[in-house]
């Protein structure tokens, strides 16, 4: 039988609120220490995972959540005032655009002169005009 749309009485709600404080209690824990923290994070890592596929983790996805790909996208933004440097739309949905292909490139994967701020719908458009020129 569905309870759906049935209020419980005041002294159903007594005895379930008094069942309950008698099961929870006692159920309260002290807080994991930054070392057991450590443990339960490297126990769950690599082969170790569930998830694991034998680390088949794409260079270019390893790269690009990097530390030092993360810090030339903000170097570039900075550089062109968080600005899209096609249309000079200010702010909004940015993206760091390589100049010379990221994957051809790899040298120039990080250089500064090789970046431009573009906004999401001219990015598209200048990577849609590459594809056409290959």
């Amino acid at each position: 039988m569905s309870m759906k749309g049935l209020k419980h009485s005041e002294e159903t709600k007594k005895k379930l609120s008094l069942k309950m404080s008698q099961v929870l209690k006692g159920v309260k824990r002290k807080p994991f220490t930054a070392e057991h923290k450590k443990k339960l994070s490297e126990g769950k890592r690599g082969s170790k995972c569930h998830l694991w596929s034998g680390g088949v983790t794409k260079e270019n996805k390893l790269i690009r959540s990097g530390y030092e790909y993360r810090e030339w996208r903000i170097k570039v933004f900075k550089r062109d005032n968080w600005t899209c440097q096609v249309c000079k739309k200010i702010g909004g949905d940015l993206e760091a655009h390589h100049i010379k292909p990221f994957a051809k490139f790899k040298e120039l994967r990080f250089e500064l002169d090789n970046g431009v701020t573009l906004c999401k719908l001219c990015h598209s458009i200048v990577d849609d005009d590459r594809r056409l020129k290959v």
